[in-house]
């Protein structure tokens, strides 16, 4: 706590909270630069990021796969890890959910 004349200024360290609006925007702003990371390791890897969410598109399970270590060194870099319970590789005929929309190919 800092104090100056009758003024006092606290700081919190727990945080922006979870679902507020300026979370996206830190989250993007933070995250600045990974796309550029990825495609350079790999042209056929192709990530987007959406409010505060990440999602990485590649022809191959194996492209994609090899891309968690890059980001997880891009995170550490930050103060940041990679959330494993949230973090999965599907298949695309598996299918996403991505705002609002399930993305997947359907194969007759």
């Amino acid at each position: 706590m800092c104090e100056s004349g009758s003024e006092q200024v606290s700081y919190a360290d727990n945080g922006v909270p979870q679902g507020g609006p300026i979370s996206p925007i830190i989250f993007n702003i933070v995250m600045n630069g990974i796309d550029q990371v990825i495609m350079d390791i790999d042209e056929q890897v192709y990530p987007i990021r959406y409010a505060d969410d990440l999602y990485v598109f590649g022809n191959t399970w194996n492209c994609v796969n090899k891309m968690k270590e890059p980001i997880k060194k891009f995170l550490k870099a930050r103060g940041l890890k990679l959330n494993e319970a949230k973090t999965k590789i599907v298949e695309v005929n598996e299918g996403i959910d991505f705002l609002g929309y399930n993305i997947k190919e359907y194969i007759d």
